[in-house]
């Protein structure tokens, strides 16, 4: 198989994959504290495509709270790297983040 052949098919995987929202499913099921609405969303936005990502067979409905727990700590560490370059480069504007989230009950 040629890889254009192959470009065209991931595209329309990843075409797909955009159809599908993930992201209302993390809101529902995650209480963020007092985060800003910032991290937050990156954090839920992370989580939603990691989900897409590797599971993109199965449904928001199907997702188990023990597999998002995972995903949501990744997607933490990922923003909590961001948030501590941005406070090295202007530490007046960005301060310690607490992170921390509770999955709520269904």
């Amino acid at each position: 198989m040629g890889y254009g052949l192959l470009t065209d098919y991931m595209a329309e995987i990843f075409a797909e994959l955009r159809r599908r929202n993930f992201q209302t499913h993390v809101n529902g099921l995650v209480e963020m504290g007092n985060m800003t609405g910032r991290n937050q969303d990156a954090i839920k936005k992370t989580t939603a495509g990691l989900l897409k990502l590797l599971y993109p067979h199965r449904t928001p409905d199907t997702i188990g709270r023990e597999e998002l727990i995972p995903l949501l700590d990744m997607a933490i560490e990922m923003r909590r790297r961001v948030t501590d370059q941005l406070a090295k480069i202007l530490p007046a504007e960005f301060t310690a983040v607490e992170y921390k989230f509770e999955l709520r009950a269904h």
